[in-house]
């Protein structure tokens, strides 16, 4: 579980890294925001929202391994304290995945953000509107609605 983690966590970061390369040589070549810069927008905003779901999967799956895990140290309050040690020792190292996860997410979530934010304001709209990102945005306090 702990490799998957890892592996995942990396192959997030660097794709992302990736992908802002390309939206910054997609937006110096998409000046007149036609028909391609909207779809390029949408192609990125729909890779990224595809991350934060992937994101969204494996904190669930860490969780539900963090709650087992914390079950099984229940049921054996009279184990030894070899056993204890090192079920807490895993504990401990399966939330700090859940924080690693936790530190990718906002960044995600900025460069969505960011990427919309190159649209103007009418076609942001209709882009998380169309797209369905309404649980990603407060459209009534996140972003400026004048």
């Amino acid at each position: 579980m702990k490799n998957l983690v890892v592996f995942v966590l990396y192959i997030l970061v660097v794709h992302s890294y990736n992908e802002e390369y390309q939206l910054q040589q997609n937006n110096e070549n998409a000046i007149g925001m036609g028909e391609t810069g909207i779809s390029r927008v949408e192609n990125t905003v729909q890779a990224l929202e595809t991350k934060l779901a992937e994101l969204d999967e494996l904190e669930r799956k860490v969780l539900i391994a963090i709650d087992i895990d914390m079950n099984n140290d229940k049921m054996k309050l009279g184990g030894n304290k070899a056993d204890s040690a090192m079920s807490i020792q895993k504990i401990k190292e399966e939330k700090e995945q859940l924080e690693k996860l936790k530190d990718i997410r906002p960044r995600l979530k900025h460069k969505m953000r960011e990427v919309i934010k190159v649209l103007p304001k009418r076609e942001q709209y209709r882009l998380i509107r169309r797209m369905d990102l309404r649980h990603r945005f407060n459209l009534g306090t996140e972003m400026d609605t004048s």
